[in-house]
């Protein structure tokens, strides 16, 4: 039983760690990009949800795959969807 609950643990905390390094290079890719812009990171965000909103009027079959909460996912999402795929892709390319 505690073999179990220490395993168990180790899955929380291992996804709790991702998600937090996951959160930590968006906020440095956000602003990243806004100083690269001369802009503040709030009109980063801003202008990539609009962005997103748009697609999401005529979305398509891949768009429909981006996991999220709401039917339309934030920029977070977004970019962790495609983080993956291309991460994915690499694997793919790698095999071969």
């Amino acid at each position: 039983m505690k073999v179990a609950i220490e395993c168990e643990f180790n899955k929380i905390s291992y996804k709790n760690n991702y998600k937090e390094r996951e959160s930590k290079m968006n906020r440095k890719m956000y602003r990243e990009i806004a100083k690269k812009h001369g802009v503040t990171v709030a009109e980063v965000k801003r202008d990539m949800q609009e962005a997103i909103n748009e697609a999401y009027i005529s979305p398509n079959q891949s768009a429909q795959g981006i996991k999220r909460k709401g039917d339309i996912p934030t920029p977070n999402e977004f970019i962790n969807h495609i983080a993956k795929k291309i991460k994915d892709e690499q694997k793919e390319g790698g095999k071969k």
